[in-house]
């Protein structure tokens, strides 16, 4: 693990080493001063709240490898702007980036096959995703917030993610792509 830290505003950066492949329960907790971070390529898998309630956390550079986003791993996070979720994730945990408010839109990568209850759900009114498998995900109870989330899908898949995600199908749109 590598820390940088900005001497002009107490704040870090850190980097993980490339023989870490699980990034446990509660490992970055609460931690006031980081900024961004850069996971490895030989990370797989972000346990539960690895990074919730780091107020300041505005960057998160994801492993090329990365499968599993643990529940709550970024929730709390109020500043977390930049998310790039990579090809080859299948899961992304209940909570996983709940109460990220500065976050305007997310893309679900197109391996992406369970999504969890409240993974995304934030008070933002314009928030917007585009949700790239043909074939939707299973969600748990309201991944997006209901009232305010814009979902826009694979054309041809439109009438199977409305079937398939009822309680939010209102709000679920022809992506055109």
């Amino acid at each position: 693990v590598s820390n940088v830290w900005d001497e002009t505003t107490g704040k870090g950066v850190i980097t993980l080493s490339g023989d870490v492949t699980i990034i446990g329960a509660n490992a970055f907790y609460e931690r006031e001063h980081l900024l961004s971070v850069s996971i490895p390529n030989s990370v797989t898998e972000i346990g539960e709240d690895a990074f919730v309630r780091c107020p300041n956390l505005t960057t998160v550079q994801f492993s090329e490898n990365l499968k599993t986003i643990g529940p709550g791993a970024f929730g709390g996070c109020p500043k977390l702007i930049n998310v790039v979720l990579p090809e080859g994730l299948t899961t992304i945990s209940g909570a996983a980036f709940q109460s990220c408010e500065a976050m305007a839109s997310i893309t679900i990568p197109s391996s992406v096959t369970y999504i969890g209850y409240s993974a995304f759900n934030l008070s933002r009114r314009d928030f917007k995703v585009y949700c790239k498998p043909t074939t939707p995900p299973t969600v748990g109870y309201q991944p997006f917030n209901k009232w305010w989330a814009e979902i826009y899908v694979p054309t041809a898949s439109l009438a199977a993610y409305q079937e398939a995600w009822g309680s939010i199908a209102d709000n679920i749109y022809d992506g055109n792509f």
